[in-house]
């Protein structure tokens, strides 16, 4: 018969048995409280995507709830590693909080919320809802209690939170745009080796992301975001311009969707077409970046949407293995008036029946993973 010390040693083997189990459990699931940054490095590419506030009519017409992430998630048969949304700094001059609700929405669905946060102030009055650039204002230290607040806030989280600040800032309709910003260099301002537009776009970067580390935020991937092909197309307007440092970037994301023949200047473009060039210089220039997609989508106008997709998640898989992770932009804009441009697309993933099923096939694909991996931050 077993002595209690015999007992004793049997349940301590067990338990050093278990022990290599139970941390890889903690590792793979996002159990948060001690895990402040995300695996990039898992040999796959993470699900993602903005999920429409109104995907389920649940009443909540401007929330994202989590009935209408577990509806997007039964129609992609794949939980969301990442749910993106956007927050301005204000609306109507009443500043936004940091969406504590919304994390936690997203948290408990075992996702990762990656969130834009956009500097101007929602102008309802104006239809590209914004009067000025508050890039300036940052700079000069004026919106630093509300960047304070915000560190505090996101520190407090108990687990990890992507922030992807003012991004596509070399495409002319935004507030915080170079275009915005003073363009190209004017005489007497700045550094007349650098374009204005670019540099004040820099500065107010850098000062947000030092509010933070001044204030000990250790939680937040900085995620920055240029398109290819800048608006103007001039060469002060380039993406490069914009690049705050790699002290101040974590991972470097791309925002490019296929149009289609939904506009005037706008014709069908393969996942290809629309991504390798930009892929290509972006692993070239920042190899030490994580790289991700933003947003992107497809129209159903001009070809084969289905197809598309198909092709699309195969050639990620084939052609971009930098990609980490994706976010889909699930949203109907059909009728909706972006930034002063009426979309005419339908954006979302089940737009047809047969889009539906083709994104459901290509993500059944072990290779896209839908459970984010947390590690912890050394």
């Amino acid at each position: 018969m077993p002595t209690s010390y015999d007992i004793i040693n049997i349940m301590n083997r067990k338990l050093m048995f278990l022990i290599p189990f139970l941390l890889a459990a903690c590792l793979n699931h996002p159990t948060y409280s001690t895990y402040k940054l995300i695996d990039f490095d898992s040999g796959g590419c993470y699900t993602g995507a903005f999920v429409n506030w109104q995907t389920v009519d649940d009443g909540n017409k401007w929330k994202t709830t989590d009935a209408d992430l577990k509806e997007y998630e039964k129609m992609t048969g794949r939980n969301l590693a990442i749910v993106a949304s956007y927050l301005a700094f204000s609306q109507d001059g009443k500043p936004y909080s940091f969406p504590i609700d919304l994390y936690d929405t997203v948290r408990d669905n075992g996702s990762i919320l990656m969130l834009t946060w956009e500097p101007r102030d929602w102008d309802t009055s104006d239809p590209l809802y914004f009067k000025e650039s508050m890039l300036p204002s940052i700079i000069d230290g004026k919106y630093d209690a509300y960047i304070d607040q915000w560190a505090a806030d996101i520190k407090k989280l108990d687990g990890p939170i992507m922030l992807r600040f003012a991004p596509e800032m070399n495409i002319d309709n935004f507030a915080w745009s170079g275009a915005r910003n003073g363009g190209g260099k004017k005489d007497g301002f700045g550094d007349p080796n650098v374009p204005d537009g670019p540099e004040t776009y820099v500065a107010a970067y850098r000062h947000v992301h030092d509010r933070f580390e001044s204030a000990g935020v250790d939680n937040v991937l900085w995620v920055w975001t240029p398109v290819l092909w800048g608006m103007p197309f001039e060469p002060w307007n380039h993406y490069t311009n914009y690049y705050p440092g790699a002290d101040y970037v974590d991972i470097v994301a791309m925002d490019e969707y296929n149009w289609g023949t939904s506009q005037g200047w706008s014709q069908w473009k393969s996942f290809n077409e629309m991504y390798w060039q930009l892929y290509s210089e972006l692993t070239s220039l920042y190899p030490d970046k994580t790289l991700i997609i933003g947003e992107f989508a497809s129209s159903e106008k001009g070809g084969n949407k289905a197809s598309w997709i198909k092709k699309a998640f195969s050639d990620m898989k084939e052609k971009y293995p930098k990609i980490k992770a994706f976010v889909w932009l699930n949203t109907d804009n059909r009728n909706e008036t972006v930034n002063n441009l009426l979309e005419n697309s339908d954006w979302r993933i089940n737009s047809s029946d047969q889009s539906a099923d083709a994104a459901k096939e290509a993500l059944s694909d072990k290779y896209f993973l839908d459970q984010p991996i947390l590690i912890h931050n050394q």
